[in-house]
């Protein structure tokens, strides 16, 4: 009887480190799921702020093409008036109508690519149009 005991015993004991082993099997599995999916997520969500950030630079660079040509046509007549929607290969920019102080002339642009949009805002000396400013509002 005493043999039956320690037999019963020792196969217990294998028994219970088996059902250890699974378990700790079953966690990890669930914890490295877990990780795979917060990673797959968070590159998921990269990518996303990758594509708004190319697009509000490709808004910007329109957006500063339609200041270059205002500016330029500033330089060729010291009377325009802006106003207008200006074609650039990429897309269309709008500048607004300039605004005029005794010295200084402002001239405001506007672009959008998908749904990023730059405003921007320049300020030139006149009449030797030197730049006073270049910021975004």
């Amino acid at each position: 009887m005493p043999m039956l005991r320690q037999r019963l015993k020792q196969q217990s004991a294998c028994g219970s480190s088996g059902y250890l082993a699974i378990t700790a099997a079953i966690i990890l599995a669930a914890v490295l799921t877990v990780l795979a999916l917060s990673l797959s997520f968070s590159s998921f969500f990269n990518s996303s702020d990758v594509q708004d950030s190319n697009l509000k630079e490709s808004s910007y660079f329109l957006a500063e093409a339609c200041g270059e040509t205002a500016l330029l046509k500033l330089s060729q007549n010291s009377n325009y008036s802006g106003n207008e929607i200006v074609s650039v290969a990429s897309g269309t920019c709008k500048i607004f109508t300039l605004e005029a102080s005794s010295s200084q002339k402002i001239i405001k642009t506007q672009a959008s690519s998908s749904e990023a949009a730059t405003n921007l805002k320049i300020i030139v000396q006149t009449p030797s149009l030197d730049i006073v400013s270049w910021e975004e509002y």
